[in-house]
C-alpha cells in the first residue's frame, strides 16, 4: 500500500515519540523530500544531469538480491561513454534527449522525474518501455529507426551492468570453460538463468 506525504509524517512522529519540529513537518508536506546524492564526480554532465542518470540507471536495474546500477558505478560508465566514446551525432542526440526528458516526464505525469515517488516511477519507465519494444520490432523493417533517449540510455544501463563481474557471474551464469555440450536443455536444465558470453 502507498502511503502519502501525511502519513509518512505520522508514522516517522510515532516513532519519534512525536518529536517533529514543525519546520521538518512543514518542508515535507510542501514537498521537501532529501536529494539523491551523487556518488561520483562527474566530468561530462553537470551535477543535475549526473543525478538524473543515476537514479534512472538505478530504476532500470535496482538492487535485489545482487548490487543495483549505482552500486556497481553503471552512472559513471554512461557519462564516460557519452562523454568519450560517442560520435558527436549520438552525443549530441542523447544530451538533446535528456534535456527533453524530464519536460516529457512533466506532460506525462504533472512532476519531473525526480519528484515522482518509486511506484509512479516505474509506471512512466514501464510506459516507454513499451514504446522501445514498439520500436524494436519496427526497426526490423525500418532499419535506420532512430533510438529515442530512453531506448539509448536503456542500452548503455544493461551494457555497463552486464559487463560487470557481477553482472556477469552472479546475474548471468558463467562457466569459462563448460564441461559438456548439451544442445537442446531448457533454461532450467541449464542452470535457470541465462548465460553470460566469455
Amino acid at each position: 500500500m502507498a502511503i502519502d506525504r501525511r502519513e509518512a509524517l505520522r508514522r516517522t512522529a510515532m516513532i519519534m515519540g512525536g518529536a517533529l519540529s514543525a519546520p521538518s513537518i512543514m518542508a515535507v508536506l510542501n514537498g521537501c523530500t532529501a536529494k539523491p546524492e551523487l556518488n561520483w564526480t562527474p566530468s561530462f554532465f553537470n551535477e543535475e544531469q549526473a543525478i538524473l542518470i543515476m537514479e534512472l540507471a538505478e530504476d532500470i536495474i535496482p538492487q535485489t538480491a545482487t548490487p543495483g546500477a549505482k552500486a556497481l558505478g553503471i552512472p559513471r560508465f554512461i557519462e564516460e561513454m557519452v562523454g568519450t566514446r560517442f560520435a558527436q551525432d549520438d552525443r549530441d542526440k542523447f544530451m538533446a534527449g535528456l534535456a527533453q526528458f524530464d519536460q516529457d516526464c512533466l506532460a506525462a505525469t504533472g512532476d519531473t522525474y525526480l519528484d515522482l515517488d518509486l511506484e509512479h516511477r516505474v509506471e512512466y519507465l514501464k510506459k516507454l518501455n513499451a514504446e522501445i519494444n514498439k520500436n524494436i520490432y519496427h526497426a526490423r523493417f525500418t532499419p535506420n529507426k532512430e533510438k529515442t533517449f530512453f531506448w539509448m540510455l536503456k542500452e548503455l544501463t544493461l551494457t555497463g551492468y552486464f559487463t560487470t563481474e557481477v553482472g556477469a557471474t552472479q546475474v548471468l551464469q558463467h562457466k569459462a570453460i563448460p564441461q559438456e555440450y548439451k544442445g537442446c536443455v531448457t533454461l532450467y536444465e541449464a542452470g535457470g538463468r541465462t548465460w553470460a558470453t566469455s
